[in-house]
């Protein structure tokens, strides 16, 4: 579709780099572009400050109507609910309405693989082009993860790897798309962003996007162990079906020390990494590295260059990254854990005592079944945010030590006084950070800057402890 000369609205212009990505394309095209914010310009001038040098009108610190009727096309930040009344006034006036990644989906001509899941998708988005890259092949990352691509569809070629994490933000937006990716992976699939969606059953089927328009040349790569992926995921699309899990007769698991599959091409069992060598904690991690890998393979990256990239791999910020160590025990930073089903991960892959930090703002979650899971593997909780109360009440039987904190520092200052040397104290909140803080990376970022802080208060009676084969490199927060 040509741009030149059409009026567009840019709904959202953020700070994420979605709606700077889509205003920038849409200029460049040739589009007359006006972007419309509920924020000021102070609040947004991260944002603005990379649209000075183009042709862009404003409207600010409100929404009109007559924005969105008045108009040849509409581009949603994916934070702006498919419900919008501003948006239903757009369809009902006849105006089609598309998003960032709708723009790039349309504009590309490379071959997409498109990974969501509940948990695990950033990782397993970022092993896949890690092994992709590695392999030699011209590869783009993106979607959830990062900023926007549609900065480099001019240079896409049809030979090109696309791969990109979709949330079901994204993918509920592009339900009239015809999304129909040549890869698809699905991590894991349980209760999330219900607030946004409603139900599970809209939940569900904005993340069953990524599968439903797939035809019998696609592949669709899903997790077997997963009860959600297999209730719910199984019988869409007519994509061929490669599991992963833990089970002997999925197409790829883990055999021993080493994560194994069996090749579609060679007819064989080969392996794909060894376990033993991988950086990542966790049983959940060792499945998503199955998926990556698997992906990786399917789309053409050769075996050596996917064991390195993904026994190399030392993780992505706040997702169980080492902090530092404070009187002889590890500060764990989980904050991208934002529900419970991401706690209750991260809980089962330390094997040591744990105090661990939960709360924020509910996303219409039931928090029953992460107390549950807290009492039998926590030694200790710190409850904090505006979940905090909720929690502890959850939290009463049976009984374990359970302190109270109005914030994220409040609750670390309690971790400190219950931890014992060889525990691990891990944030890993179980829901949403916005009560407090813009992100799941800022409540991150200022975990580590009290772990920091600790570690220096502390310093003189801080002994070495055995990091339980994390990386000694990424015991005081150093990003790979």
């Amino acid at each position: 579709m040509s741009w030149r000369g059409r009026r567009v609205t840019v709904m959202g212009l953020g700070l994420f780099g979605g709606g700077l990505g889509a205003t920038r394309y849409l200029a460049r095209q040739g589009a007359e572009v006006l972007v419309t914010d509920l924020r000021n310009a102070e609040a947004l001038e991260p944002s603005l400050a990379g649209l000075r040098d183009l042709p862009v009108r404003y409207r600010l610190g409100e929404h009109l109507e007559k924005d969105f009727v008045e108009t040849d096309g509409i581009v949603a930040n994916p934070a702006v609910p498919w419900s919008s009344p501003f948006l239903e006034a757009a369809r009902a006036a006849g105006v089609p309405v598309t998003t960032e990644l709708g723009l790039f989906l349309g504009a590309s001509p490379a071959r997409l693989i498109a990974v969501t899941g509940s948990n695990g998708k950033s990782t397993v988005t970022s092993l896949i082009g890690r092994a992709l890259e590695r392999s030699g092949l011209r590869t783009f990352v993106g979607g959830n993860l990062g900023g926007s691509l549609l900065d480099h569809v001019d240079e896409l070629r049809a030979e090109d790897r696309v791969v990109l994490e979709m949330s079901s933000f994204q993918l509920e937006a592009l339900s009239e798309s015809g999304l129909a990716p040549w890869i698809s992976v699905v991590t894991s699939l349980s209760p999330n962003h219900l607030d946004r969606h409603g139900t599970w059953e809209r939940y569900v089927a904005a993340k069953g996007e990524v599968l439903r328009n797939q035809g019998p040349k696609g592949i669709a790569i899903l997790n077997g162990d997963d009860p959600g992926v297999r209730a719910e995921m199984a019988g869409l699309g007519r994509a061929r079906r490669l599991w992963f899990g833990a089970d002997a007769m999925s197409d790829a698991f883990v055999d021993g020390a080493d994560g194994v599959w069996h090749s579609p091409e060679s007819g064989r069992r080969e392996a794909l990494f060894d376990r033993s060598r991988l950086r990542l904690l966790g049983r959940f991690n060792a499945q998503n590295a199955l998926a990556a890998a698997v992906a990786a393979r399917v789309a053409g990256a050769d075996p050596a260059s996917t064991a390195a990239a993904i026994e190399s791999f030392q993780g992505l910020p706040h997702r169980l990254e080492l902090a530092g160590q404070v009187r002889g025990a590890l500060w764990v930073n989980d904050s991208k854990a934002t529900n419970p089903a991401a706690t209750i991960a991260a809980l089962h892959a330390l094997d040591r005592p744990v105090v661990v930090l939960i709360g924020g703002r509910n996303k219409g979650m039931d928090p029953s079944e992460l107390a549950s899971v807290v009492r039998g593997r926590a030694r200790a909780a710190v409850c904090f945010g505006e979940m905090a109360s909720e929690l502890r009440e959850a939290l009463r039987v049976p009984p374990i030590p359970v302190a109270l904190a109005p914030d994220l520092s409040s609750a670390c200052a309690a971790a400190s006084t219950l931890a014992q040397p060889g525990d691990a104290v891990l944030l890993s909140p179980g829901f949403a950070s916005f009560d407090e803080f813009q992100s799941f990376e800022q409540r991150g970022e200022r975990f580590r800057e009290i772990v920091r802080r600790l570690e220096i208060e502390w310093s003189e009676d801080a002994r070495p402890i055995d990091l339980g084969g994390m990386p000694r490199e990424n015991a005081r927060g150093v990003e790979a």
